[in-house]
């Protein structure tokens, strides 16, 4: 059951930018809730939050509206309704360089209180995890899950999951120059438009594992967070070329730790 939960945490985030004239642009992504000492905060791709890194540092778009699908869960137990809220009130931690972002302090408006967050049951995989010890190399599998174009179950609107294998060193960011922002890896798989902000969820290989580590190692590490892929000439959204990237969990947990928000471990 704990690997059908993961899909409960991980919602859509619908964002409005508008312009001083008054055009609209309606970005709709992916992110997941995280659960802090200081309460559960949203984790996001930079990109769906800050126009200027898909419009150009020379946008005239600023960030009017966030809305944040919620699901409707009594007594620990899952429904399919959902409703998109609007946040009355927040604070937004933005990450310099690599493509992450976070929500944190979060008040809806006119929430129903049968609809809530509900925080991801993985441990993320920041420098210090188990002492630095993180057995991901390339060639490993992950899973991301999310909510690409409209291809997830529109009765639930529960996210879908989708394989990726590790193709750069997963050790040192990897550096191209079609890819703007830091602290990313490499992966043989298919992202779409939505997909940005699904958590990546590494595939355990416990034969990698020392005996001394195995008591503790969790089943599922969040190793990064869905930022984008390439794309080949033509703008079709079949005509991509299978390779994707995340960014990786380092960021997500500096930004987190940076603005004293220290996760909680997950047993």
């Amino acid at each position: 059951m704990v690997s059908d939960e993961i899909g409960f945490s991980v919602n859509r985030i619908q964002v409005e930018f508008v312009d001083e004239i008054g055009n609209v642009k309606l970005i709709v992504g992916t992110g997941f809730w995280v659960s802090t000492q200081s309460g559960d905060c949203f984790v996001t791709n930079k990109h769906n939050l800050d126009p200027s890194l898909k419009l150009g540092l020379q946008t005239k778009f600023k960030l009017k509206m966030i809305k944040i699908e919620l699901r409707k869960v009594e007594s620990e137990k899952f429904y399919p309704d959902t409703t998109f809220y609007s946040l009355k009130a927040y604070e937004l931690y933005l990450s310099k360089d690599a493509d992450c972002a976070v929500l944190a302090m979060v008040e809806f408006e006119n929430r129903d209180n049968s609809f809530q967050p509900y925080s991801i049951k993985c441990n993320l995989a920041g420098e210090n995890f188990f002492g630095g010890f993180l057995p991901v190399e390339t060639m490993d599998s992950a899973v991301f899950i999310g909510f690409p174009n409209d291809w997830f179950d529109q009765k639930w609107n529960y996210p879908i999951a989708r394989m990726a294998t590790i193709a750069s060193l997963p050790t040192i960011p990897f550096t191209h120059p079609a890819i703007k922002t830091s602290d990313v890896v490499l992966v043989s798989g298919y992202s779409f438009s939505g997909s940005s902000g699904s958590p990546i969820i590494l595939i355990t290989d416990y034969s990698k594992i020392p005996d001394r580590f195995k008591i503790l190692y969790p089943k599922h590490t969040v190793i990064g967070i869905m930022s984008g892929h390439f794309q080949e000439l033509e703008p079709s959204i079949f005509n991509h070329s299978g390779l994707s990237y995340y960014t990786r969990a380092n960021s997500i947990v500096e930004l987190l730790e940076s603005n004293d928000l220290i996760l909680k471990k997950i047993e």
